[in-house]
């Protein structure tokens, strides 16, 4: 097995006990949710339990957005970290974008940041 496919394998987070060292900035993950997978909002939790943890919800329209992954399980994108919402577009097969409609993630094991980076530049050009 692979690194990639070991690291995939994972749900929510990778092995071994270390975080995920996230890639993006906040603002980066706002557009990249926004502009790769057509999401409306992306918000902080102003209700959330513990106040020094920062969680986001974000979705489309009145609906939280989705991502499915791997093992065929999906996981709603709400009251997630900025670590968790990064490694979802690490390991989500794709993502709800509209009432039952999912769509591919390109950035779907894209480790490096640069490679990201450079698949959500391209995408924008088409």
């Amino acid at each position: 097995m692979d690194c990639y496919s070991k690291l995939k394998s994972h749900r929510f987070d990778p092995p071994g006990g270390w975080r995920w060292p996230c890639r993006f900035s906040l603002e980066e993950l706002n557009t990249t949710y926004h502009k790769l997978f057509g999401y409306n909002w992306f918000e902080l939790n102003a209700d959330r339990a513990i106040k020094t943890i920062e969680v986001f919800h974000v979705g489309k329209d009145r609906v939280y957005g989705a991502v499915r992954l791997e093992d065929g399980g999906y996981q709603h994108l709400e009251s997630c970290t900025i670590e968790e919402l990064d490694w979802f577009l690490f390991i989500g097969q794709s993502f709800l974008a509209r009432e039952e409609t999912w769509m591919p993630n390109p950035l779907f094991g894209k480790l490096g940041r640069e490679d990201a980076l450079i698949t959500i530049d391209l995408l924008q050009q088409l």
